[in-house]
């Protein structure tokens, strides 16, 4: 079972260096939907993600990435990519074409061990109170053409067995929380070709809740 996790590296936070003042000062606005795994749990994520190359400032970054989370408020254990190996109980990030990238030990996500009740999937663009949000997506707004704006496709979850999933009705929620700068278009499932699909973006700008 493989994972894809793409963002420019012009655009990552880990590619720039900050200030800790610069790093209490970051902010974050998202736009992305919400799988909640009833009764059971996930061990991954899987989408098909489109690649853009946006521009952003030293201080700001901008990504598409899948996430998963679980735990009780104060022991919350959260990737940012991977899926897990049950025999092992740790998390790997492996690539579309199957390279392990490397992994998450079991002892440091003791949360995640037997899997993730929480799946999110979309962008997330983060800035500093002092200046103003950097694009997301492909930097415009969502539309019915995909091919003129940022996509996530096929998205599914990952079974126990490294079996992926389609989303079932009800599963997922669509959330943005700065509508002016960035929307998310959910679709549910569109064809045998895009499965699960939503289109998301947004060109930032100052007005975006810093």
């Amino acid at each position: 079972m493989r994972s894809i996790y793409i963002k420019s590296c012009l655009d990552c936070l880990a590619c720039k260096i900050l200030t800790t003042d610069q790093l209490a000062d970051l902010f974050t606005q998202y736009a992305l939907i919400e799988v909640l795994i009833p009764k059971l749990k996930a061990f991954g994520g899987k989408a098909l993600i489109s690649g853009n190359n946006l521009t952003a400032a030293n201080d700001q970054y901008t990504m598409a990435q899948i996430w998963v989370e679980d735990g009780a408020r104060g022991q919350l254990n959260i990737l940012q990519t991977g899926w897990a190996d049950k025999s092992s109980g740790n998390w790997w990030f492996i690539t579309r074409d199957n390279i392990q990238v490397g992994y998450w030990p079991k002892e440091l996500m003791t949360q995640l061990v037997n899997g993730v009740g929480i799946i999110k999937f979309g962008g997330f663009a983060v800035g500093t109170s002092e200046g103003p949000s950097p694009p997301m997506g492909n930097g415009n707004f969502p539309s019915d053409d995909y091919a003129k704006t940022a996509y996530f496709a096929r998205v599914q979850y990952v079974e126990e067995d490294r079996t992926p999933r389609d989303l079932l009705d009800g599963m997922a929620e669509a959330l943005a929380d700065e509508t002016g700068c960035y929307t998310i278009n959910y679709y549910g499932y569109k064809n045998t070709n895009l499965g699960q699909f939503f289109t998301y973006g947004g060109p930032g700008g100052s007005y975006c809740g810093a």
